[in-house]
């Protein structure tokens, strides 16, 4: 990250379930501004997907830390992101709790998310990465 401030690179974080709970405390624990290169000028973007943390706890770490972007999804269904994150209203929060059998089958709603970050697929990743393959 260092490295990042020093060069006015961008870098993107992105979690997916646990992984967005990390790189949610990650940033909670961040001192004020950290991401901040010496002109003020943010070098980190984070993307969460089917976190189980609210949105608006995400938000907040991530303005204090001094992040730019800050994008979250969680798919219909998610128990994880939905229900455990409280992201979804009522209704979504009972079809996800509903759906919560389906979490580690092949066609779980917990899983298939996609990068939404405004530089997802720009310098050297030219193609989207493969999605896993259930076999």
């Amino acid at each position: 990250m260092e490295n990042a401030k020093e060069n006015g690179t961008e870098v993107t974080l992105a979690g997916h379930s646990g992984g967005g709970l990390r790189n949610y405390l990650a940033l909670a624990n961040s001192t004020q501004g950290q991401y901040l290169d010496s002109k003020g000028n943010s070098v980190l973007k984070v993307q969460y997907s089917g976190t189980p943390v609210n949105y608006f706890d995400l938000v907040q770490a991530a303005n204090n830390a001094g992040v730019s972007e800050v994008q979250k999804q969680n798919n219909p269904g998610d128990t994880v992101g939905n229900v455990l994150g409280a992201n979804g209203d009522v209704l979504q929060g009972l079809i996800s709790t509903y759906s919560s059998w389906k979490l580690f089958g092949k066609n779980s709603p917990h899983s298939n998310y996609e990068c939404i970050l405004s530089n997802c697929y720009s310098g050297q990743i030219m193609t989207p990465i493969a999605k896993p393959n259930f076999q």
